[in-house]
């Protein structure tokens, strides 16, 4: 064990007897110690949660025959530090994150390492130091927060706070209002509760193969969450003894893995920002051709906030992140023979996974199979407490600078306002597609292409209402 650098021999017994003076007994210091990497504290509210998390995974670890022990990383609330000076402060630490780990682990010794991030700087910190440690490590989030609810019935997430902002100056929402969704927009601890960048961080660990299922979208304040903590801390006690490593995952391969998932969730663009740095931390090279080429052949199957009306905790009950790659892996779009932190390979993984039910309680959209810039087919569903029915749209030649209307065929049609709610679902749908069209183009080609193609979707949005 590595740890034994630290604890075993005569020429040890200076390092022992401060373990000992830890309150450390024999039979702790004989097990494997497992550095647990906590976030918690009290000014984030994806990470208020996270001291029980750590004694969730303490309690695993204890279980399975190892010796935890806690120690911090920091972690920045962007949304906090948001419009003013302290913006300029919460990039730069998920470095500061990284180099704190590695020294702290390099230090001390550990034989393994369970992380335990949430919020935007944060999870790619800790996955950077876990590349660039490479010892045992899993990770184990804090978990999503719930949507808010404010008295209007309308789901709430931090997006929504702006637009009361803007509502409340162009006088469309009064001081009660604002107070109203200032109150209820955010009502639980957890990561923001659309695919903002913290979410879309722990869904692609999860993709990776760095964590457990659920990791990415089990909302913190439900116990399965603490279900997950403990075993987090007990899989890492047989990730140390089968001397299983990040870079044994973290390969060329699972980024490619994690970079289509990334498109089929419709992740924050941010990742692009963070997973070039985590690859580079273990020898793999990302680049935005590599992601434009995946973009390319890459379906985007959920539309959740802030780009439409679902959250991660519907994900998670549809699903969540393995559902959506077994969707993927009947397209072929995943290597499933990866190996995971669950001493399983990607295939064996998804092998019980499957979507349930739809990812709204209002629609599901499943857009086809992308080649190049074109959408070969897409699925549109409609579903209201007394209507339930199935329009099939075929968008053979939808591409950027060429919008055809596409033609429905409608099964039933015995609801006065089907009409109406197709025209508009029709609308969204082109709008998705467009969004879709725009991830691939992320690099500067798009500047050039921007105006002309919002002028094209306006036109053609005209004729269809």
């Amino acid at each position: 064990m590595r740890s034994e650098q630290i604890k075993t021999g005569v020429e040890r017994t200076p390092n022992r007897s401060l373990l000992y003076a830890l309150g450390y007994t024999d039979e702790e210091l004989s097990r494997p110690l497992i550095g647990v990497v906590s976030s918690y504290n009290e000014i984030v509210p994806g990470h208020m949660g996270l001291d029980k998390i750590a004694e969730a995974v303490k309690a695993g670890i204890r279980a399975a025959g190892g010796t935890p022990v806690m120690f911090p990383a920091i972690a920045v609330c962007d949304g906090i530090a948001m419009g003013h000076v302290g913006m300029k402060y919460s990039l730069v630490t998920r470095d500061l994150i990284a180099d704190s780990t590695e020294a702290m682990v390099m230090a001390h010794q550990f034989d393994g390492l369970v992380m335990i991030p949430n919020c935007d700087k944060n999870v790619p910190g800790l996955l950077m130091a876990a590349a660039r440690l490479n010892i045992p490590t899993i990770f184990c989030s804090g978990g999503p927060m719930l949507a808010g609810r404010p008295k209007d019935g309308r789901r709430t997430c931090l997006s929504h706070m702006f637009e009361a902002v803007g509502a409340y100056h162009a006088g469309k929402l009064d001081e009660a209002g604002v107070a109203d969704y200032t109150e209820n927009a955010c009502p639980t601890c957890g990561s923001c509760s659309g695919m903002y960048t913290a979410n879309s961080m722990n869904c692609l660990t999860e993709a990776i193969g760095m964590a457990l299922r659920g990791n990415g979208t089990i909302p913190a304040v439900y116990s399965a969450r603490l279900r997950l903590a403990k075993q987090t801390g007990m899989k890492i006690m047989e990730l140390v003894e089968e001397n299983v490593r990040p870079r044994d995952i973290m390969t060329e391969a699972a980024f490619h893995n994690a970079e289509t998932v990334d498109m089929a969730l419709g992740c924050s663009t941010n990742t692009m920002l963070h997973l070039p740095a985590i690859a580079h931390e273990a020898g793999v090279k990302l680049d935005l051709r590599m992601v434009n080429g995946i973009s390319d052949k890459t379906p985007n199957l959920c539309h959740l906030a802030p780009a439409g009306d679902t959250y991660i905790e519907d994900l998670d009950r549809a699903g969540g992140v393995w559902a959506v790659m077994k969707e993927l892996t009947k397209a072929g779009l995943l290597d499933t023979s990866l190996p995971t932190v669950t001493s399983k390979t990607v295939g064996e993984n998804l092998e019980t996974a499957s979507v349930s039910g739809s990812l709204s309680q209002l629609r599901e959209v499943r857009l086809g199979l992308r080649t190049g810039k074109k959408v070969t087919r897409a699925l549109v569903r409609f579903e209201r407490e007394e209507l339930a029915w199935q329009s099939t749209v075929k968008a053979e030649d939808f591409s950027l600078g060429s919008f055809k209307t596409p033609k429905v065929e409608r099964e039933e049609d015995d609801d006065p306002d089907a009409a109406f709610l197709e025209k508009m679902y029709l609308m969204e749908l082109c709008l998705g597609l467009f969004d879709a069209c725009y991830k691939q183009f992320l690099d500067i080609r798009l500047s050039s292409l921007w105006n002309k193609e919002v002028q094209d979707m306006s036109a053609w949005m005209s004729q269809q209402a």
